[in-house]
């Protein structure tokens, strides 16, 4: 799975898409998704997860707070995700049918903060 920071270009940007993956990579995505939503995690660097490949050398965390901050940039190069449980839970749930063999197209998976998270199979939109 690619991780891609995309600064314009697009009504929609900024945005972060991941896009490239096969059902095994999403699948991963997903457990982490749920390790956040459930407890197991506090934190996720995604960047440095196994089957995650920077496009521009950005690097993703994931975190769990109290409320729904969304996805912003902390530094140049560094993106911070912040949401409950709950929408970890969510983002698990839209990201579950990418785990079919036959998914196409895309999910926006967040649109909370500064910056759009995009699920994309083929990196479109």
């Amino acid at each position: 799975m690619k991780l891609e920071f995309l600064p314009s270009g697009s009504p929609e940007c900024p945005l972060i898409r991941l896009f490239a993956f096969n059902e095994p990579k999403v699948f991963r995505f997903r457990q982490l998704l749920e390790s956040l939503s459930n407890g197991t995690k506090r934190e996720v660097a995604l960047h440095e997860q196994e089957g995650f490949a920077q496009v521009n050398e950005r690097r993703l965390y994931l975190r769990v707070g109290n409320s729904d901050k969304g996805l912003r940039a902390v530094e140049p190069g560094v993106f911070d995700c912040v949401l409950s449980e709950t929408a970890w839970d969510n983002m698990a749930g839209l990201v579950e049918p990418f785990c079919k063999p036959e998914a196409s197209g895309y999910q926006w998976l967040s649109e909370r903060g500064t910056i759009r998270l995009l699920l994309s199979r083929d990196g479109r939109w």
